[in-house]
């Protein structure tokens, strides 16, 4: 993925879901082109992407998208990813996505969470990528709430590391854009990287 080839080469590169729309519903019939069928499939919101700003301000929204402090979904009703990390394993997460810091040369304990309604009965494939490459698959149970889910790794202390997260299943149905699933398939969200070691000047 490109994405993780700028990451690796030292970026601090922020993903950002983007939708919008060109196509609505016709008036009439009559109206209709050969394009209007495309609001049933790429639509406003999907995929959505998920913003943890301080406030609700513009200039809080642009500075969280800047930071990284940003997950994407496949649409509005799917879970938001949020990721976040323990340092000192004390039990407080000292870190979410986006944030960058030294190595602390120990064992960090991570937290996946999946807020919002989740598929009951449906399964979650929650993928850690570490340094573009696939280190740890979780499978967590959808059960209507949110599924919250760790892993532990220790990051190098010489050279960068990153971590983010894929999160892959049954889509969530979203009824304004019902064949959006066709283009997603099973895709359900991505988180932005925490990182160590990285130069923010680079």
């Amino acid at each position: 993925m490109i994405w993780d080839d700028m990451l690796s080469s030292g970026r601090m590169i922020p993903g950002r879901g983007g939708s919008d729309a060109h196509h609505g519903y016709p008036d009439s019939p009559g109206e209709a082109t050969k394009n209007t069928p495309e609001r049933n499939f790429n639509y406003i919101g999907t995929p959505t992407t998920w913003v943890f700003a301080s406030e609700k301000s513009g200039e809080s929204i642009v500075q969280a998208l800047n930071k990284g402090r940003v997950s994407i979904s496949v649409n509005p009703k799917s879970p938001r990813v949020e990721f976040y990390a323990d340092l000192n394993e004390d039990g407080v997460m000292d870190m979410m996505m986006g944030d960058n810091a030294n190595s602390p040369g120990n064992t960090v304990t991570f937290k996946v969470k999946l807020s919002g309604t989740t598929l009951p009965d449906s399964i979650y494939t929650i993928k850690v990528i570490k340094n573009g490459r696939e280190f740890e698959t979780i499978e967590a149970a959808g059960n209507g709430n949110e599924i919250e889910v760790k892993f532990s790794d220790i990051p190098r202390e010489i050279g960068r590391t990153y971590y983010r997260i894929a999160v892959e299943g049954t889509p969530t149905p979203f009824p304004q854009v019902p064949n959006s699933t066709s283009i997603s398939k099973n895709m359900v969200g991505l988180s932005n990287p925490i990182y160590f070691n990285f130069d923010p000047e680079f």
